[in-house]
């Protein structure tokens, strides 16, 4: 372990302090209950205690040296740096997969309307075929009425 300044030497050595008395005065009562001949099961407890409490301060110890790193600006700026190309990427990609969606949808809307054009041209067809047939029988009709209407004169024979 590499210490950096005197205050963390500081602390380092406050936390060995701590976890030296607290292993001796947990062994100083292990030898106690041992001479006055407490039962093995209050020793066993006491030990275990030791152990717990050893074990707590160790974490802490562990947990107060751990270091973080500590960047430069320019260590701060190629990772600022990177992580906005990455998040850039990653909106570019969505911004595609947006486009690429809305360019399927607007061409099933095509689709569909073209269907309804076709339809709607069909329909328009029949109706003028229909008028058609309706101008012709009215067109026979009128004349056939006028034909009705003339007087004919059957020519005599000669």
């Amino acid at each position: 372990m590499k210490l950096k300044n005197a205050q963390e030497a500081g602390s380092f050595c406050i936390v060995k302090e701590i976890i030296i008395v607290a292993c001796d005065m947990l062994w100083n009562r292990c030898v106690a209950a041992l001479a006055t001949g407490e039962k093995f099961m209050q020793l066993r407890i006491k030990v275990l205690s030791m152990f717990i409490a050893m074990g707590a301060v160790v974490t802490f110890a562990q947990a107060s040296e751990t270091e973080k790193p500590h960047l430069t600006l320019e260590q701060k700026a190629d990772k600022a740096r990177l992580d906005s190309q990455q998040l850039e990427q990653s909106q570019l990609e969505k911004a595609r997969q947006a486009a690429s969606e809305t360019a399927a949808r607007e061409e099933k809307i095509k689709q569909q309307s073209s269907a309804r054009d076709w339809e709607a041209q069909q329909k328009r067809k029949a109706q003028e075929q229909f008028d058609e047939r309706e101008s012709r029988e009215q067109q026979y009709l009128q004349q056939a009425k006028e034909a009705a209407a003339t007087e004919r004169k059957i020519p005599t024979p000669l």
